[in-house]
């Protein structure tokens, strides 16, 4: 007796019927029935195991009954064309990969002193690191905004060029009562 397939390539279109016979009974409560008992995937999933288990170990080298497994398992498997396909194509379709350039730049946190990223006196910077995000900025811990409230502390940043602006320039010595800034890409 043979088999339609080779042994590992019913074993792997029984692993992909297991899950399309479970998804076919999830969608039953939306739609008609499916066209087998609920038990299926439970089956395949013992008969399949069964299989691997003889492949495995088959050392008496009885073919015959190791053929007769397979296609009892084969005939289990109601879809398939579908899982075949999917078995053959070495997978069930692809993730887009995450690229390295996506992952968000680091905040900006520091005292200003004569040396820190915007030094005492200084009220402009261009930021290329954060260009093309939105930012925010946290001056002295209280967040700042693009429009004055009447403390006339406020920014404003072009998220084309990296020009960041701060109303009243950064001051400090880098001691204690220096200005804390936070700059964070968002």
């Amino acid at each position: 007796m043979s088999t339609p397939y080779n042994i590992p390539t019913i074993i792997g279109i029984a692993d992909v019927c297991q899950y399309l016979a479970q998804n076919a009974i999830s969608k039953s409560a939306l739609f008609k029935k499916p066209p087998f008992t609920p038990l299926l995937p439970e089956i395949i999933y013992v008969e399949n195991d069964s299989l691997k288990y003889i492949y495995a170990n088959n050392l008496s080298g009885n073919n015959a009954e190791l053929d007769a497994v397979a296609n009892y398992v084969f005939s289990l498997c109601v879809y398939t064309l579908q899982a075949y396909n999917i078995y053959s194509s070495g997978n069930g379709g692809t993730i887009a990969p995450i690229t390295p350039g996506t992952i968000m730049p680091l905040p900006y946190d520091f005292i200003v002193s004569g040396s820190s990223f915007i030094a005492n006196g200084v009220s402009s910077i261009t930021i290329t690191l954060f260009i093309g995000y939105n930012i925010e900025f946290v001056r002295n811990a209280v967040p700042q905004y693009t429009t004055d409230d009447g403390s006339g502390l406020y920014y404003s940043w072009d998220r084309a060029t990296g020009l960041f602006t701060i109303s009243v320039a950064a001051s400090g010595d880098g001691n204690p009562g220096s200005e804390h800034f936070r700059i964070s890409a968002v």
